[in-house]
């Protein structure tokens, strides 16, 4: 577990532990739960252990380390590499997999796939 990531636990307090195990609670507007906000969240917790050893942060020194991310085992999601292999003629996307929500009877997110991620079928997007 990286620097960050172990920081990020000693500081969250006990309702963000809630929010992260269960999402209940985290993420509502009225009535409405989302999953945005988890995937942000994960976003910076991600961006920041990625980034935690560089000594100095310019567009060429992220784009160098994602570039040579392989095997990174995201916050919150699937496991990842940054090569530019993933997604043909997409340079920028890390993984070809995705997770779909349904919305239960209480309002909270159960993933459609019992596995949780499913992996995508690139050659089904249509080429420009």
């Amino acid at each position: 577990m990286g620097a960050a990531r172990q920081g990020l636990r000693a500081r969250r307090g006990p309702g963000t532990v809630g929010c992260l195990r269960g999402l209940h609670g985290c993420g509502r507007y009225g009535d409405e739960l989302s999953s945005r906000s988890i995937y942000t969240f994960a976003a910076l917790v991600n961006i920041a252990e990625i980034l935690s050893g560089s000594e100095e942060i310019t567009s060429a020194t992220v784009t160098d380390t994602f570039k040579g991310l392989k095997d990174f085992s995201t916050f919150a999601g699937p496991t990842v590499t940054c090569d530019g292999q993933q997604w043909p003629g997409v340079a920028t996307t890390c993984n070809a997999q995705a997770i779909f929500f349904e919305v239960q009877e209480d309002g909270t997110l159960r993933s459609v796939e019992e596995a949780g991620y499913i992996d995508l079928d690139p050659s089904l997007m249509p080429t420009s």
